[in-house]
């Protein structure tokens, strides 16, 4: 009977050890996937963390972009017509080094040297179309683009294209040529952009000859900042501002939109900053 019984307690106390065993083991997986959720929580944190940043970095060099712009302006204005090294207000890209892990492109355009949807000539806008390859059957016509522009309700050109018919890249690439607040008829040539200049290259032509002849506004612009860090996080804003009559060195903002892609075909003159040699901040090259 002792034997017997001794048997009984051996199984009873390898069982309770079996069953320590299964619970150690239990606690140790348990442990483990605590360890390995919290460290992918972590690691999952840094990684935004450090997205966050490179946002924060990129819309703040645009911010600072802008205000460069706004400072190249007045500094125009303040100074005679035949000084040097005076930035041109025809859209071209001005690249820039405002951090050490942003580059930035700052585009200046007067708004005298873009088509005013309001008032475009059928010619005119079926050449800029054509040329640029964003016209098919389906373009809508210049008459219809007129009545939508006229009408008052959409905030900047490229919403009248998209509103006409275009599609929404077709309308943010042709948005370049085109404005809602010139009022003028004919273009200024020294502030017309130079992939405008090549679509009407004849200037004898009846569309050409009737394209030139108007004055810088010399107060009302359109502003893109374009920056994009090192991890290929990009930012835009695209500005319609006014010198503000009332306010001397004041501007009033007409129109304001920002944007996390960049436009497929669009020269933001991103790709130039790296040619610049940084000695300090801001570098810009003009």
């Amino acid at each position: 009977m002792r034997f017997v019984s001794g048997c009984k307690v051996g199984a009873a106390a390898t069982d309770k050890a079996g069953y320590t065993f299964i619970s150690a083991l239990a606690i140790i997986v348990l442990v483990t996937s605590l360890v390995v959720g919290l460290n992918a929580l972590v690691s999952g944190n840094l990684k935004k963390s450090a997205r966050l940043a490179a946002r924060t970095r990129v819309e703040l060099a645009s911010e600072s972009g802008l205000d460069l712009a706004k400072a190249a302006i007045l500094q125009r204005i303040s100074r005679p017509a035949t000084s040097q090294h005076l930035v041109s207000f025809n859209g071209s890209p001005i690249p820039c080094r405002l951090s050490e892990t942003t580059k930035t492109a700052i585009q200046v355009q007067d708004v005298a040297g873009l088509v005013d949807l309001r008032i475009v000539t059928d010619p005119v806008f079926l050449r800029l179309a054509d040329n640029t390859g964003k016209f098919d059957t389906n373009s809508p016509s210049a008459a219809k683009v007129r009545e939508l522009a006229l009408a008052g309700i959409y905030p900047s050109a490229r919403d009248v294209l998209i509103a006409a018919g275009f599609s929404m890249n077709s309308a943010a690439f042709l948005e370049k040529y085109y404005t809602l607040h010139s009022g003028k008829s004919k273009l200024a040539r020294e502030v017309t952009p130079s992939s405008l200049l090549r679509v009407f290259p004849e200037v004898n032509s009846e569309v050409g000859s009737n394209m030139f002849g108007s004055a810088p506004s010399n107060r009302t612009y359109k502003v893109t900042v374009s920056s994009i860090s090192s991890g290929n996080i990009y930012y835009r804003i695209d500005e319609t501002i006014s010198l503000d009559t009332s306010r001397p060195g004041y501007f009033r903002t007409l129109f304001r939109r920002s944007s996390t892609s960049p436009i497929a075909g669009s020269d933001n003159g991103l790709s130039q900053v790296q040619d610049i040699q940084i000695f300090g901040f801001p570098a810009c090259r003009v």
